[in-house]
Parts: structure tokens; C-alpha cells; sequence
């Protein structure tokens, strides 16, 4: 059986686009949270996606957040309403080797592994590896730790995380080109 790679809405990648011809070419202000190149995305990964973007994945703003998951670097938490009972889904880049996971479907023919960090709960949780260039990997996690969402599994977790991962890469090869 032949896997086929999972594409993101071209509605999106056209949002982005349009923001990024927008700022124009060489120096510009940019507002808080916006990213000018793929390397503010390390810092400030939050602003991997937008608003538009999550608006359509129904959650909050993010908040940075030291991460907890053996990985390192600095994690942004988006969370889902009700704040409270809500599923998260977390994004960052990283620099260097990271531990493999299992092969999985490209996300945007980018090389990508499914990842879950040690102890979470398989049916609650995804998580995506993405390289998306030389030394430097998207890390993408969709979790409901109190499993309120309604017929969740690990498929419909990946599906969600899968979701977030082409909003984020369609972003950060924006910001590439």
C-alpha cells in the first residue's frame, strides 16, 4: 500500500503567502509575534501559526513554555476551549540530532517521523518530527491528557497534529522562499 503525503488547504498556504509579499522586500517592522525568518520561529515559536490559522483549528494564542519532554528548547502551548479541559497542541524547532521516531506520511514532502515522548498516553497523543532543513527539525504534538474530546483515538490525534504541522511548515517555507 502506497502512502500518499498529506496537503494543506492552498486557502492557507495562500494567507501566508500574501502576509509574507505583504511585508515587502529587505527591512521592515514587523508587529510583535510575526515572524521575518525561519530563524525567529526558533525563539519565538509561537508565531508559527496565525491567527487565521487558529481560528480555523478552533484555539487560543499560544504561551512559551520551557519544554518538559526530554527534547528541550522552548515550546509554544496552544490550547483549546474550555481553557481548562481543553486538548494542546504544542509546536518548536530544534537545532541538531534529534531521537528518531517511526517513518511516517511527508507533511508537506518534507521528511517526517511520528514521535510520542516516554509515559503519554497513546491514545490521547501525536506527535510529528519534521526536518525541515539541514540539522533542524519541526517538533509538532497534538494532545487531550484528560481525554474530554468526544470519540478521540490516536488516529484522530494524528489527524489533528497533522493539521497543525501543514499550517506551521506552509509557514516556515514562506518565510524560506
Amino acid at each position: 500500500m502506497m502512502k500518499r503525503p498529506v496537503r494543506c488547504s492552498v486557502l492557507t498556504a495562500v494567507i501566508v503567502l500574501a502576509v509574507v509579499v505583504s511585508a515587502g522586500c529587505g527591512s521592515y517592522s514587523a508587529a510583535p509575534g510575526v515572524l521575518r525568518t525561519a530563524a525567529d520561529a526558533r525563539s519565538n515559536p509561537c508565531a508559527l501559526l496565525g491567527s487565521a490559522q487558529l481560528r480555523q483549528l478552533r484555539f487560543s494564542a499560544g504561551r512559551q513554555e520551557q519544554a518538559t519532554d526530554g527534547l528541550g528548547g522552548v515550546v509554544c502551548l496552544w490550547t483549546g476551549y474550555p481553557v481548562a479541559k481543553g486538548p494542546i497542541y504544542t509546536g518548536r524547532l530544534l537545532d541538531g540530532s534529534v531521537p528518531g521516531g517511526t517513518q511516517s506520511v511527508s507533511i508537506n514532502n518534507l521528511r517526517t517521523a511520528q514521535y510520542l515522548p516516554p509515559g503519554v498516553d497513546q491514545r490521547t497523543h501525536c506527535g510529528f518530527l519534521i526536518s525541515v532543513a539541514s540539522g533542524r527539525t519541526l517538533v509538532v504534538q497534538f494532545a487531550d491528557p484528560k481525554g474530554y474530546m468526544p470519540g478521540l483515538s490516536h488516529q484522530v490525534a494524528c489527524q489533528k497534529a497533522q493539521a497543525a504541522a501543514c499550517d506551521m511548515t506552509s509557514t516556515l517555507t514562506a518565510l524560506q522562499s
